[in-house]
């Protein structure tokens, strides 16, 4: 029986969804429907940011936030908005999580940014390209750049995301991988031939990736890919992550609850009986979770 995992003092992580527009459709993306409103450059959309901005300024405790969507570089006010949220204290880490499709300046003047870094997703259906972008965006960009490479389930993309995998090795830059969720249009099923064929990074990623668990029979380290189907539900756990809708509103990503205009630590540090079957992203596997009493 498992009685705890996960790590103490985690930050809160907001997950911004900026825009819901996006150059790509992806058959697997979990944000599929919201890509396909595009509201986000109505009038009320577009000046969200505003109230977004002022409600992060009440936070008070240390806090990280992965800026997305939809294509966050979409957004006419992207530079602004990280700018101004890279002034506030309690803000520790800005991710924007990107596609790659805007130019090297463009990304070069977002990095340039304080507590900023560039996280390149690459997707396995937009494939071409990619080799001879990432050359010139890695050394442009260096130590800023993180690579989150997409492993599908489809066995005929295999070949090419194992090649990009291993220029990714040999150019040196920092990547990890990704197996997908099922979500209500796409059920992914991996097959342990194809698994093989990534299976070095996906044992690099696990160490990367260790979150302790205590269980009754003792205590071990996990990595996030043999997480891959552990569920949590039932446990107590902090839950720090809140997702940011396209018009400013702010739920927390578990419960799906709305939290309060004021983002305080009474409001940030409640802990929540997991109501998930799944945790889908390595940050809420890290988050502190103990049996229920």
């Amino acid at each position: 029986m498992l009685k705890s995992a996960g790590f103490d003092h985690e930050p809160v992580t907001f997950n911004w969804d900026i825009i819901d527009q996006c150059q790509f459709d992806c058959s697997y993306c979990y944000n599929r429907a919201f890509n396909q409103q595009k509201t986000a450059l109505t009038t009320s959309a577009a000046s969200a940011y505003v109230l977004v901005l002022h409600r992060l300024r009440t936070v008070d405790v240390d806090w990280n936030i992965d800026v997305q969507g939809g294509e966050p570089t979409l957004h006419p006010h992207l530079r602004y908005v990280v700018g101004e949220m890279s002034t506030m204290d309690r803000c520790k880490l800005i991710t924007i999580a990107t596609n790659l499709t805007k130019n090297i300046n463009y990304y070069q003047e977002l990095a340039s940014i304080d507590k900023v870094e560039i996280h390149m997703s690459y997707h396995p259906e937009y494939h071409s390209g990619w080799h001879n972008r990432i050359q010139k965006y890695a050394s442009a960009l260096d130590t800023k750049m993180f690579v989150e490479v997409i492993l599908h389930p489809d066995e005929k993309y295999a070949n090419d995301t194992r090649k990009f995998i291993d220029s990714l090795i040999a150019l040196n830059i920092r990547f990890g991988v990704t197996l997908l969720h099922a979500t209500e249009w796409f059920t992914p099923t991996y097959a342990d031939e194809l698994l093989m064929i990534f299976d070095d990074v996906i044992r690099k990623d696990n160490e990367r990736t260790k979150i302790p668990h205590e269980f009754s029979s003792g205590s071990v380290e996990l990595g996030e890919h043999d997480m891959y189907n552990m569920s949590y539900r039932g446990m107590m756990c902090d839950a720090r992550m809140f997702t940011i809708d396209v018009d400013g509103s702010i739920v927390n990503t578990c419960t799906l609850h709305r939290i309060p205009l004021r983002l305080t630590k009474s409001v940030l540090h409640n802990r929540v009986e997991c109501p998930n079957k799944k945790c889908e992203c390595s940050q809420m596997l890290r988050y502190k979770k103990n049996e229920a009493t």
